[in-house]
């Protein structure tokens, strides 16, 4: 997946805005392919839609082989794209009847044994549910390909699928219609304009068509149109040829096979569809001979081949952008937008949601997915994400102003000078923060799964945030996710991110946040590889002393100690995670009973948790970047500290404290010693808000990320750790801070 071209642009590139209001206006799509249809379709339930093509299906859409994925780019915030458009066909999917989708999944072997290693994990660090499967496996995915054509192993991508596209284009064009749109079947061959704006379009019969906003979706057909106006597409064409057996009422073919030299998938009505590639291989001096050739080669690598007819081959000419980048956006000349792409089929499904936006693309919430745009066409540019919403905030602002001007400008200029100070220091200093909100979603990779909560294949889950919980080390939320007996599940996510850690962040009673050029120093120390040996350095000081990060800040003499602060916190927070996931192994006998269960160790993606971070391919970046976490059991109720409460009688209190006691002598005689308690137990007590029935007033002891075990001092000297620091059990009832 590797593309050297990418190295030198992955870095540099500016994003794109992409400004077109559209509610209550006329807008023309020129384009009826997948990609002109999911814009018409979207567009038409808000505003006046005209389509404006020749051929309803498009001209490369019916020639395509229609392969709905994300994998097929090496780059992070591209693939992140063509993923939410994989979740947005889903939803059209459920809004839209008989959409002629179907999700099989992918098998790949059409790659050297370490490129597919390379690309397993690339895509396991972004995120993506990619698996390796070995011949049996794979013979069970795709039961009907001969035995002697099955590799040792491939991957299994088993969230991807494929459309019938040029069905779906024709279908949401129609449901377009059904809202009003208008459909024109004829060729567009340039613009008409009003004082410098585009204002519609002239047809091949002459006439001209009045318009407020103009998107060009006509793939290679766009070139021409645009040069009309001076502006380039740099696209290219290559042709590619596809081969389509007679439709056959046997399943053959489950999902879409990558195999070398030969994809294949089975259409919904029964053909299979092939070529050399996916993209539609090279068509040889003789197409036909080409198409034959194949057609043999395929018979002998499915089971019963011999019984497939030949029905015809397509030549398609592929829409090729020079960087392999969607060029989205506008033009530079008002009214008018352009959206041309290769994998159209799966782009095309956000594409159209995208350009629903009633005013701004980075308004919506897919913005911060996708702030990259390629740099070809004459787009509105700024310099990073953060100047993009300075944009936003910057024309929200001038409009104010506008419409503000005749009742006082001067003040209106001077609040506006001072909110964009305001904002531009903001914006200078603070991380955006990562922090899911009520109800929002957030798949999470199965790192290690307990309890046979998931089942033994599940990679992942998606969580539903419910509410935070208070909490000093770590991100802790009550969330749902689904068993598998497809029923909601309550769970707890604590997250381990240095940046929300507030007790490791506190320097001189006061908890920092990370700026924006601290976070870049971060980032560039692991680059750099210094990552690595400042740890072994920190394990010996952790090991030898009792510190904090904030003593790295101690030190003005240290050029870069607001980096090493960073990495230190870091270091800490990720020791606490690993203490606590350990202390929750050592306990497995009282999970459930005195402790939570432990469900799951989980991770994101940096990439999801950092926007600010780049695409990295080794361990070391994955390793600092990656936010781990634990899944654990939902204890409804509140915390022991929170009590005495006049609703419980004394005999209560005492029986819970006697409780505690009792658990922490029980986890002492486990091998894990505490080192604080009264904040982290918590009193399970009826949850009637979430319909969970429990046992009233049972502790639960939830916190062990300053546990310390009995194994390791056994092993090695305290190291100058206080021995009054370690929980003294004789010395509970005053530990705990709490009196009958």
């Amino acid at each position: 997946m590797s593309d050297s071209r990418y190295d030198s642009q992955n870095e540099d590139r500016n994003p794109r805005v992409l400004n077109m209001s559209v509610a209550n206006s006329n807008v023309i799509v020129v384009g009826g392919g997948i990609v002109g249809a999911s814009i018409a379709w979207h567009l038409s339930s808000e505003t006046n839609v005209t389509i404006i093509a020749e051929d309803v299906g498009g001209v490369a859409t019916p020639n395509s082989f229609a392969w709905l994925n994300a994998a097929s780019s090496d780059k992070k915030f591209y693939y992140d794209f063509r993923l939410r458009s994989l979740e947005h066909w889903r939803e059209i999917e459920k809004a839209v009847e008989n959409l002629p989708i179907h999700w099989g999944g992918t098998t790949s072997w059409d790659k050297s044994p370490e490129e597919l290693e390379e690309e397993q994990k690339n895509l396991t660090a972004w995120g993506y549910d990619v698996i390796r499967v070995d011949k049996t496996e794979i013979s069970k995915r795709e039961p009907h390909i001969e035995e002697t054509k099955l590799p040792g192993w491939g991957l299994g991508y088993d969230q991807e699928g494929a459309l019938e596209a040029e069905k779906a284009a024709a279908l949401l064009i129609n449901l377009a219609k059904d809202n009003g749109a208008k459909v024109l079947e004829t060729k567009v061959t340039g613009f008409t304009k009003t004082d410098g704006h585009i204002s519609g379009v002239t047809l091949s019969s002459g006439e001209t068509i009045p318009a407020d906003h103009v998107v060009v979706a006509a793939g290679l057909g766009s070139v021409s149109l645009l040069a009309s106006q001076n502006i380039p597409l740099p696209l290219k064409s290559t042709a590619g040829l596809l081969v389509n057996t007679k439709p056959t009422s046997k399943k053959l073919i489950n999902g879409v096979i990558n195999a070398p030299e030969l994809h294949i998938r089975q259409t919904l009505e029964g053909a299979l569809l092939f070529g050399s590639s996916y993209a539609g291989g090279d068509l040889g001096e003789d197409p036909e001979k080409t198409a034959r050739e194949l057609f043999t080669k395929l018979q002998k690598s499915v089971v019963g081949g011999d019984e497939l007819e030949f029905s015809h081959y397509t030549i398609g000419h592929r829409v090729l952008p020079d960087d392999g980048l969607p060029i989205l956006g506008e033009t530079g000349l008002d009214g008018l937008s352009v959206a041309v792409m290769h994998s159209g089929v799966t782009n095309g499904a956000l594409v159209g949601k995208l350009l629903r936006s009633r005013s701004n693309i980075f308004l919506l919430p897919e913005a911060h997915i996708f702030l990259i745009i390629s740099p070809s066409v004459r787009c509105v540019s700024v310099a990073s994400a953060q100047t993009s919403l300075f944009f936003i905030i910057t024309i929200t602002i001038t409009i104010t102003i506008t419409i503000t001007i005749t009742i006082t400008i001067t003040i209106t200029i001077t609040i506006t000078i001072t909110v964009i100070i305001i904002i531009v220091s903001i914006m200078a200093q603070r991380i955006r923060p990562f922090r899911l909100t009520a109800g929002e979603k957030q798949k999470v990779h199965l790192v290690e799964v307990f309890h046979n909560t998931f089942g033994p294949r599940r990679k992942f889950i998606e969580i539903s945030l419910q509410e935070d919980l208070p909490s000093t080390e770590s991100l802790v939320m009550h969330v749902t996710f689904e068993n598998p007996s497809k029923e909601t599940q309550h769970g707890v996510l604590k997250l381990y991110d240095r940046r929300y850690a507030r007790s490791i962040r506190q320097v001189n009673g006061k908890t920092t946040a990370p700026l924006v050029e601290a976070d870049d120093a971060y980032l560039s120390f692991v680059r750099q590889g210094k990552m690595g040996v400042f740890r072994s350095a920190l394990e010996h000081i952790y090991n030898t002393q009792r510190v904090r990060a904030s003593d790295i800040l101690d030190n003005s003499f240290e050029a870069d100690r607001v980096t090493r602060f960073e990495a230190a916190a870091w270091y800490e927070n990720d020791k606490c995670f690993k203490t606590e996931l350990r202390a929750y192994k050592h306990l497995e006998s009282l999970q459930g009973d005195k402790i939570p269960r432990l469900f799951a160790h989980v991770r994101i993606p940096y990439s999801t948790i950092y926007q600010r971070a780049r695409e990295a391919h080794d361990e070391q970046w994955d390793e600092f970047f990656c936010v781990h976490g634990l899944l654990l059991e939902y204890i409804p109720g509140h915390k022991l500290e929170q009590w005495p409460k006049p609703s419980f009688a004394p005999d209560t209190l005492k029986a819970a404290i006697e409780s505690v006691i009792g658990s922490i002598y029980d986890i002492n005689e486990l091998g894990v010693l505490l080192e604080k308690n009264s904040n982290d137990i918590i009193i399970k007590d009826n949850d009637n808000d979430n319909d969970i029935p429990v046992d009233s007033q049972k502790p639960f002891i939830v916190d062990f990320t300053k546990a310390v075990f009995r194994e390791d001092l056994e092993k090695i000297e305290i190291k100058r750790l206080p021995i009054s620091d370690l929980l003294a059990t004789e010395d509970l009832r005053t530990r705990l801070k709490l009196a009958y």
